[in-house]
């Protein structure tokens, strides 16, 4: 048999050993099995004195915690989706994409048209010309859009259902929401 102390919510607090320790009168005493149980799976386990029994220990519902977990699960999944296209390139790559299309379709329109960032890029990388680039640029930022922008309004269908939610929010109700960028 062991001494220990829980925390109010069950959980193992301490082991009191009385050639080390004055043990407090608040301790109880618990098998080796579940001491064993309960230091193994420290955070996950309880212990109820009543039935003299572990189970697992599920903390209090928080609707405030749960709604920030949401959250972080649509924005990681969000991130996710997109982070097989958006890993190919840099932070300053990703920012000039809109100013090489609006150059890119100005170019195609008219041949004329000024695209300083364009020339840039084709004076430092004589491997390709001027239409060519144009031309993957244009069809780069089609599928770029279509990918982020798709995720982007999934993203932010479930953020709708999550902040539609009341703020008093059942854990069934967040758990409804359901969060797949497939």
């Amino acid at each position: 048999m062991k001494k220990i102390t829980l925390t109010s919510d069950g959980l193992l607090e301490h082991l009191w050993v009385a050639e080390m320790h004055s043990i407090p009168a608040g301790a109880i005493d618990v098998s080796d099995a579940a001491y064993l149980d309960l230091i193994n799976h420290k955070e996950i386990k309880k212990y109820d004195p009543q039935t003299k029994r572990t189970s697992n220990y599920e903390p209090a519902f928080n609707t405030a915690t749960a709604v920030f977990e949401k959250q972080t699960e649509i924005t990681s999944g969000f991130l996710g989706s997109i982070n097989f296209l958006t890993s190919q390139y840099t932070a300053a790559e990703i920012s000039s994409f809109g100013v090489q299309e609006d150059e890119a379709v100005a170019w195609t329109a008219d041949h004329s048209a000024p695209t300083p960032s364009i020339d840039l890029i084709i004076a430092n990388r004589p491997s390709v010309d001027k239409a060519e680039l144009v031309s993957r640029i244009i069809s780069n930022a089609a599928t770029y859009k279509s990918i982020v922008f798709n995720a982007m309004g999934k993203k932010q269908a479930y953020e709708d259902q999550l902040y539609a939610l009341p703020g008093n929010a059942t854990k069934d109700k967040l758990d409804a929401i359901t969060v797949s960028f497939d």
